[in-house]
């Protein structure tokens, strides 16, 4: 009788006792015995880690991804309040500009004209917008922050809009502006 067991692409063969190779053997193989050999099938053994925890998922499924609820349940929070202070970073700058849009737009003196250095100094930031509208006369871009926008008549200088009222653009027009 052979002292040792041989590896040979996944499969072990022995002549010797199960009971003997037990400490060196995967937990989860196959045993199959032909006439005086012994053939040990080892199954390949994956174990998942649980994506928060970091801790090896013992039981369940061979796909699950979280060891128990609770870990489920803290995985998710954290991302959707990861998600949900980039939003609301966002979104106070939008209240931010649309509230510096308001502050300057006077409804009696609609074609005033501002220049960009006393909206950026006011705290206005010019990346950021909710929606963008064309005028139907002269195809005008006027970028809005909620309710308020403006629009770039001169290089460097703007003209403020509310939406829900009419607007004089250039050459004379009014246009409607929702």
């Amino acid at each position: 009788m052979r002292e040792c067991f041989v590896y040979s692409s996944k499969i072990f063969f022995c002549s010797r006792v199960i009971g003997e190779l037990h400490g060196y053997l995967p937990e989860v193989s196959v045993y199959t015995r032909i006439g005086k050999r012994l053939y040990i099938h080892v199954m390949a053994v994956t174990t998942n880690i649980c994506l928060n925890c970091e801790e090896p998922i013992r039981k369940g499924r061979s796909d699950k991804k979280f060891c128990n609820p609770g870990c489920k349940d803290e995985y998710y929070n954290a991302i959707k309040i990861k998600e949900g202070k980039e939003i609301n970073k966002i979104n106070g700058i939008l209240k931010n500009n649309r509230r510096v849009l308001q502050e300057l737009f006077d409804e009696k003196k609609s074609d005033k004209k501002f220049k960009r250095e006393l909206l950026i100094r006011a705290g206005f930031e010019f990346g950021f917008m909710t929606h963008v509208a064309v005028t139907k006369v002269k195809n005008n871009e006027i970028t809005f922050c909620f309710d308020y926008g403006y629009r770039e008549i001169e290089p460097q200088v703007y003209q403020l809009y509310h939406s829900f009222s009419t607007v004089q653009v250039k050459d004379g027009y009014e246009v409607k502006v929702n």
